[in-house]
C-alpha cells in the first residue's frame, strides 16, 4: 500500500479536523506506548541473547567425542543408581 503525498495531506487534515485540540495528547500517548513496546522488545532480545550465550558456553566446553568422567556421575560405580555418592 503506497501512500502519495496528497493522501498523506488529506489524512493529516482529517485528523486535525476530527481531533483538533486532543491531537497532541493522542500523539504523545501513541509515542509513549511505542517507546514502552520498544523497551519490552529490547529486554526480550537481551534475555534471549543471554540465554543462548549461556547454553552456547556450556555446550562449547565439551566436544561431542568427550566422555563423561567418573567424577561427573551422581552415583557410585556399583551400578545402583539409588546410592548417591557424596
Amino acid at each position: 500500500m503506497n501512500l502519495g503525498s496528497f493522501e498523506i495531506v488529506v489524512i493529516l487534515l482529517l485528523a486535525l479536523i476530527l481531533y483538533g485540540k486532543r491531537l497532541p495528547e493522542i500523539t504523545r500517548a501513541v509515542g509513549k506506548g511505542y517507546q514502552s513496546f520498544r523497551k519490552q522488545m529490547d529486554e526480550i532480545k537481551r534475555d534471549f541473547t543471554k540465554a543462548t550465550d549461556f547454553t552456547d558456553s556450556k555446550t562449547n566446553n565439551k566436544t561431542p567425542d568427550s566422555k563423561v568422567s567418573d567424577k561427573e556421575l551422581p552415583y557410585d560405580k556399583g551400578g545402583d543408581s539409588n546410592n548417591l555418592a557424596g
